[in-house]
């Protein structure tokens, strides 16, 4: 990535000359400095972030947090609606497999784990691009969210319909994939580009996950560095696989203690059980010598 002399200067409304006159530093020189062909040295950064009130590492070209929730929307942009049509060119019938199945952190082969040939194509053709990675990545971290949020409700609203497990199953599935739908309609619905990316900005920040995203280590090293949009995508797609595992994992945490809860309810009506029975022994004991008392 570029630095962001011109940028900045362009964003205040500064010609080069004007910049020259406000920070001292030859007109000449920042142009050199714009189009890279002379290094920043330490002393003019510094002068330029002052005056453009910016670190200075966002100077020397580092990504801002607006840059990186725009590149996560732009990949999502130019990728959603080939991603939605593979799910259906490659799992029809049952779509939410290629969110349930491909993981783009561990590449699956033929052979291995009774993977279909489709579904180690649609992965191939995935991964072929960091952008459409990044995109795919998004879209199974909502399919997550919306399996894992949405099953709750679903299962307290059946609580009393006795179904089976493989029922909930394939509703947890079609929850998941619902919410991908919702999406892709939502973006469709917007009239513009401008206003699908603002959606998505919007939809990003909102997330508590998807903002987590933001927060990675990972992410926050490379933000800081001058990297090239396709290294910073790839340490996205990381991201935010990583925050798509830890909505299972939460969840599945919040299963347990609800499973937890009830097992300590059913101990708890156990020993008021046995409290009861022991009284009512004790009460037919002393009906029985009560009884033999009077023979």
């Amino acid at each position: 990535m570029a630095n962001r002399i011109k940028q900045l200067r362009k964003e205040n409304g500064l010609t080069l000359k004007e910049l020259s006159r406000e920070v001292g530093i030859p007109a000449s020189t920042i142009s050199q400095y714009e189009n890279e062909r002379r290094k920043i040295p330490g002393s003019a950064s510094k002068t330029l972030s002052t005056f453009f009130e910016v670190p200075e590492n966002y100077i020397l070209g580092a990504w801002s947090e607006k840059e990186v929730l725009e590149l996560m929307s732009s990949s999502l942009l130019d990728n959603y609606e080939k991603i939605f049509e593979m799910t259906s060119i490659y799992a029809k019938g049952y779509e939410w497999m290629l969110f349930e199945f491909i993981d783009l952190k561990n590449k699956h082969e033929l052979g291995e784990y009774d993977y279909e040939e489709r579904e180690v194509t649609a992965e191939n053709e995935i991964l072929s691009n960091n952008y459409m990675s990044l995109a795919f990545s998004i879209m199974r971290f909502v399919y997550f969210e919306g399996e894992y949020d949405n099953v709750l409700y679903e299962l307290e609203r059946k609580k009393h319909e006795d179904a089976k497990e493989v029922f909930f199953q394939i509703r947890r599935m079609d929850l998941g994939y619902k919410q991908v739908k919702n999406l892709v309609s939502n973006l469709h619905k917007k009239s513009s580009s401008k206003a699908k990316k603002e959606y998505l900005n919007d939809y990003f920040r909102k997330d508590i996950y998807l903002k987590s995203v933001l927060s990675s280590l990972v992410v926050q090293k490379l933000m800081a560095e001058k990297v090239t949009a396709e290294t910073m995508a790839l340490s996205l797609v990381t991201a935010v696989n990583y925050e798509s595992m830890r909505i299972i994992a939460d969840h599945n945490a919040a299963e347990s203690v609800k499973a937890g809860d009830h097992t300590n309810k059913m101990l708890q009506q156990i020993d008021t059980l046995s409290k009861r029975i022991d009284e009512l022994q004790k009460e037919n004991d002393r009906l029985k010598a009560e009884l033999a008392s009077k023979r």
